[in-house]
C-alpha cells in the first residue's frame, strides 16, 4: 500500500531517473514518502508507540487480564 501512495505522489515521470529500474524507483520514493510524508505528521499527531504495538489493545492496561 505504501509503494501505491508513494507512486501517487511521486509520479515516475517527475521523480524516476531515466535508465533508472523500476524496482529501485519504488524503494527510492517509498524512503521519500517515508521522510516526507510519515515522519512529520506522526510527529504533528504525536502518536503514542503502544498503538504501534502488535498486541495493541489487549497490551493497553485497561485490558489487562484479571489474573
Amino acid at each position: 500500500m505504501a509503494a501505491s501512495i508513494a507512486e501517487l505522489l511521486f509520479p515516475a515521470r517527475q521523480h524516476q531517473a531515466e535508465g533508472e529500474p523500476y524496482q529501485a524507483y519504488v524503494a527510492r520514493i517509498k524512503t521519500l514518502y517515508h521522510k516526507q510524508v510519515l515522519v512529520p505528521l506522526r510527529k504533528c499527531l504525536d502518536v503514542p508507540e503502544v498503538s504501534r504495538s502488535p498486541c495493541f489493545p489487549l497490551c493497553a492496561p485497561s485490558h489487562a487480564m484479571p489474573y
